[in-house]
């Protein structure tokens, strides 16, 4: 830790000599930017390791505040916290919409390559749910949309062990572990403290995200009988 803090100091020390250097040398607004661009990328990719040494350990919690969030979408446009609200708001919708089916397995897979115009179709429409299939599409088409991959899919399924959610964002052009580090970051936003209610925080804390082949990967696994009294409460 007090490696990285020196090596931190070196960098900010250097930072600092090249835009005084810059000023006394006349150089104009544009030149100041793209050299302040470059030191926000030294901090991201310094960030990045220590990210990924924490990542999938379920004891690390690691806070990130609104200005942090924010500076990174900034930095990269592509990037959007919400989407993470959106999964889980999805996730809840799910679970009250189906509460009433014993056994289900449903995936939608998208039409058409083109944003925003594609549309998502059902595997199977279910017989007793709140909500049918297609009211649930247009939530879908927004979340997949908002998410860095080119193609997207996303599944439900409830069997004896319990509910799973999965959503896949696929075949992204973005750089591996900058994609995991923003979206961990998100995911940390709303989990570290909690900012939801009592089922969304459950959602979250038996969420995942993880990166593979450019794919960007959001499970959750909610074991069979843990909602149980808390669906039945939100019901009344």
């Amino acid at each position: 830790m007090t490696t990285r803090k020196h090596q931190n100091s070196i960098i900010a020390f250097a930072t600092l000599g090249v835009y005084l250097g810059l000023l006394l040398a006349g150089a104009t607004p544009g030149v100041l930017a793209q050299q302040a661009a470059l030191a926000k990328e030294f901090r991201v990719k310094d960030e990045i390791e220590t990210s990924d040494k924490l990542d999938n350990d379920p004891d690390v919690c690691r806070a990130a505040d609104l200005e942090k969030i924010r500076e990174l979408e900034a930095t990269y446009l592509w990037f959007n916290d919400i989407s993470i609200a959106e999964y889980r708001r999805l996730v809840e919708q799910l679970l009250d919409s189906y509460s009433e089916v014993p056994v289900f397995d449903v995936n939608w897979k998208p039409v058409g390559d083109l944003r925003p115009w594609r549309s998502v179709t059902a595997s199977t429409e279910l017989i007793g749910a709140k909500q049918s299939s297609d009211d649930i599409s247009a939530e879908i088409i927004i979340l997949g949309n908002g998410l860095p991959g080119k193609s997207f899919s996303f599944s439900a399924t409830k069997d004896d062990y319990g509910h799973s959610f999965k959503l896949e964002s696929t075949n992204f052009p973005y750089d591996q572990p900058l994609v995991r580090y923003l979206y961990s970051a998100a995911f940390d936003f709303y989990r570290c403290p909690s900012r939801g209610s009592e089922l969304e925080d459950i959602i979250l804390r038996h969420s995942e995200i993880r990166v593979q082949n450019r794919n960007l990967i959001i499970t959750t696994r909610l074991p069979r009988g843990s909602l149980d009294t808390l669906l039945a409460t939100n019901a009344k």
